[in-house]
């Protein structure tokens, strides 16, 4: 079976900041207050023009086309993917 998580209408997005590896150890322990990052809505309309893909492994990259395909079936205009190893 496989697991699926989903929350259509927010998104995580980070602002433009200086890069942490430019920081040392001290100062960024003192910015974890500050977070970088915030949530906006993301309108009806728009919730099935854009998803993105995650998977565990990369061996053939059948998986991922195929359900880029499906999703590309069901009216969705792009589709990207994020694999987390080789």
């Amino acid at each position: 079976m496989i697991n699926t998580w989903s929350n259509s209408s927010i998104r995580l997005g980070r602002y433009d900041r200086e890069k942490q590896s430019l920081k040392s150890r001290n100062d960024r322990i003192a910015l974890v207050e500050d977070s970088p990052f915030y949530v906006e809505k993301i309108a009806e309309k728009d919730l099935l023009n854009k998803v993105v893909l995650i998977d565990d492994i990369y061996t053939t990259g059948t998986t991922v086309r195929q359900a880029a395909k499906t999703l590309k079936e069901l009216g969705v205009k792009t589709v990207a993917s994020l694999t987390l190893a080789r």
